[in-house]
């Protein structure tokens, strides 16, 4: 098989109510970043849900997505004005979400054991302070 059908079988296995024929349409999808506050914390729930689904609700990963949500929603005024004055703050603040969860995920792959996982990745206690007093980078 070549790539493009290895990739298909992939895509195949991983949605099984999308038909073959839907597969190029699927790809073709647009990411969107948030725009709005509210679209940033929606967008953060929805992650919280899944990985709630595929982690439990106890997992480390839930509770950090959550406090990330938490974190938004209550620092509303902050969240908006770092917005208004970058208007990347709030990719750049999911790509800092998504870095800690990807560094997390990847050490809980290959640490021996459970103590060796690397756990402070997910304790991001001055970067939300850094939002906070607004003086994020």
């Amino acid at each position: 098989m070549n790539a493009s059908e290895l990739e298909k079988e992939r895509s195949l296995a991983m949605a099984d109510k999308v038909k073959q024929n839907e597969l190029k349409k699927l790809s073709k999808q647009k990411i969107q970043l948030p725009t709005t506050l509210m679209d940033l914390v929606w967008m953060t729930q929805n992650l919280h849900a899944v990985i709630r689904l595929c982690f439990g609700p106890k997992s480390l990963s839930a509770k950090f997505i959550n406090e990330w949500a938490m974190h938004m929603y209550k620092n509303r005024l902050a969240y908006t004005s770092l917005q208004g004055s970058d208007t990347s703050f709030y990719a750049k603040v999911l790509f800092t979400i998504d870095n800690a969860l990807q560094m997390h995920w990847k050490s809980c792959c290959e640490a021996p054991d459970r103590q060796s996982v690397d756990d402070q990745v997910l304790m991001m206690d001055e970067v939300q302070s850094s939002i906070h007093h607004y003086n994020f980078t």
